[in-house]
């Protein structure tokens, strides 16, 4: 009887562990669920993570160098279909091989990160390289879970990023000479990304803007900081003065790219400024090609301020010169989608 009643008391105690683990808050089991994600999981999700978390430590040797660590194959997690995400991450790791066998490295050693940000996945390829100097190597893959397609930084955030990414890059760079003293322009194209959902990771190998650090340096845009507006062809005007120039309506643009806009002065002397948080940033007067950037020295572009119909219009570098960390793309209709960050 003593015996009887124990197993009963053993199954309400396993009842009540199911019970407690069915009833448990989705992300108590941390690889199950990533917490930047605001998405329920698919079982394919659900696949790719069980897969890419079981890391490999494996080691083999090719030439004399010493490989730690290769990126598992994702072919189990995806299937058939998706053999380009193979591909392109075997590439990847090619390419870091070759690298290492170039400056002579004893040893290249891999790691990988991987990022979910809605439909799209990156996978973040790591290789710290055993060579003089030692340094870390990175690419990565990002495509679409739902059709294995490899994209773009541009595709992944469904815009023209690249060109603003690289004012925020610039404007890094000079913000801290120290730092990035030895540095160079850098075309972000092709450059290793990853996305969150709640921002954009570029990625740069050790030594490409300091020569000073080994390590991965990165640039972060947050993605809520990031604003855009697009203008129809029929909403600005162009001049022909030998070419083409094309003159925006700054007020409505400047005003959806997340600044304040407003008059100023008296009659004969009234301006129009430009203002984030309170805080002035630019002058210009209609009819005087002189923008006056607050802290700087008047600039001239190639027309001053016109007004059309009780608007003010500028020339479209205004966008490339005067407004700080914005940039612009023409579509083949002729509209123009601006887009600028606030740190």
């Amino acid at each position: 009887m003593a015996r009887s009643k124990q197993r009963v008391l053993h199954s309400m105690i396993a009842i009540l562990l199911i019970v407690s683990v069915l009833l448990m808050p989705a992300g108590v089991f941390g690889n199950d669920v990533d917490d930047e994600m605001t998405h329920e999981e698919s079982q394919q999700e659900r696949t790719w993570r069980a897969n890419m978390l079981s890391e490999r430590t494996l080691s083999r040797r090719q030439d004399g160098l010493d490989i730690r660590n290769p990126i598992p194959d994702m072919t189990s997690a995806f299937g058939d279909g998706y053999a380009l995400i193979n591909e392109q991450i075997s590439e990847a790791v090619t390419q870091i091989i070759s690298e290492a066998s170039r400056v002579r490295a004893r040893s290249v050693s891999f790691s990988f990160d991987n990022y979910v940000a809605g439909d799209v996945i990156s996978i973040v390829i790591y290789a710290d390289v055993s060579a003089t100097p030692q340094r870390m190597l990175v690419r990565s893959v990002n495509f679409s879970l739902a059709t294995g397609q490899i994209l773009s930084m541009n595709e992944a955030m469904g815009m023209d990023i690249i060109p603003l990414t690289e004012r925020v890059l610039r404007e890094r760079i000079l913000s801290d000479p120290a730092r990035y003293m030895a540095a160079m322009y850098t075309s972000l194209e092709g450059q290793a990304f990853y996305m969150t959902s709640t921002e954009l990771v570029i990625l740069f190998d050790g030594l490409r803007l300091s020569a000073q650090y080994r390590g991965i340096d990165s640039i972060r845009l947050i993605r809520r900081n990031i604003h855009t507006t697009t203008i129809a062809r029929n909403d600005y005007r162009v001049h022909t003065n030998g070419y083409r120039l094309m003159f925006i309506p700054v007020g409505s643009v400047v005003r959806a790219l997340g600044y304040d806009v407003g008059w100023n002065g008296e009659d004969d002397d009234r301006h129009v400024y430009i203002e984030r948080n309170g805080h002035r940033l630019i002058q210009l007067w209609p009819n005087e090609n002189q923008y006056f950037i607050v802290g700087s020295q008047p600039r001239a572009l190639e027309s001053a301020p016109r007004i059309y119909d009780d608007r003010t219009y500028v020339p479209i570098t205004f966008f490339d010169h005067i407004l700080p960390l914005t940039s612009y793309s023409i579509s083949s209709g002729g509209s123009i989608t601006f887009l600028a960050y606030h740190e």
